[in-house]
């Protein structure tokens, strides 16, 4: 099932929020929310705010409703809202947002989406990498030499290699172009960057390192 809809309930405390999802989850609460959203909820819990994702912008207004009726019976106040998800610039927006439908409209959208991920990997170190498995430990060895001779910062994991970029994009072009220079049997994956790729791999590197 797809979530491209989120209704946000803000409360004023997570003690609040967590007596809302409790209240979601009581039997009679649950049966009355069933019979309007159908055949369940998928619910999470920020800080402050309980998430209800829907399939449909017709499941998710139905599912403002059901949350204004939970908040009422439970004496709790909060702010509704509810999101679209845009997946050319990969947020979450408000419903009333229209998504991209021409080409100049998805270009915007994705060259915003380039500026988000450039000033976040500016502030927090690069937010993507690329990660090239290999089948042997010679050929990631062999890789990470012929990354740094072209000036990339690569980090190896016995037959795994890391590559962090700034955005998905630089990651996915480096991707297209390494993935003509790889041995055949490599495999290439553009993915988020974890807070540390080689202790992500090995978590007992802490112990004393690994040997090369």
């Amino acid at each position: 099932m797809s979530d491209d809809w989120r209704v946000r309930a803000d409360l004023e405390s997570g003690e609040q929020a967590e007596r809302l999802v409790r209240g979601l989850h009581e039997h009679e609460i649950e049966r009355e929310a069933r019979a309007v959203l159908g055949s369940g909820l998928t619910v999470s819990v920020g800080e402050r705010t309980v998430f209800v994702y829907a399939s449909h912008e017709e499941d998710a207004r139905r599912a403002v409703d059901a949350l204004a009726d939970v908040l009422a019976e439970h004496g709790l106040s909060a702010t509704i809202g509810l999101d679209r998800w845009h997946p050319d610039e990969e947020r979450w927006d408000d419903a009333g947002a229209p998504l991209p439908r021409t080409p100049t409209e998805r270009a915007a959208e994705l060259a915003a989406r380039e500026r988000r991920e450039a000033a976040e990997s500016a502030e927090r170190g690069p937010q993507w990498q690329l990660r090239i498995d290999f089948d042997s430990r010679r050929d990631a060895v062999e890789a990470v030499r012929r990354l740094e001779a072209e000036g990339l910062r690569a980090r190896r994991g016995f037959r795994h290699v890391f590559v962090r970029c700034a955005t998905e994009a630089d990651a996915r072009e480096l991707a297209e172009r390494l993935t003509r220079e790889m041995p055949l049997d490599a495999e290439l994956i553009v993915e988020g960057a974890p807070d540390d790729a080689w202790t992500a791999t090995h978590p007992f590197a802490v112990l004393g390192g690994i040997a090369n």
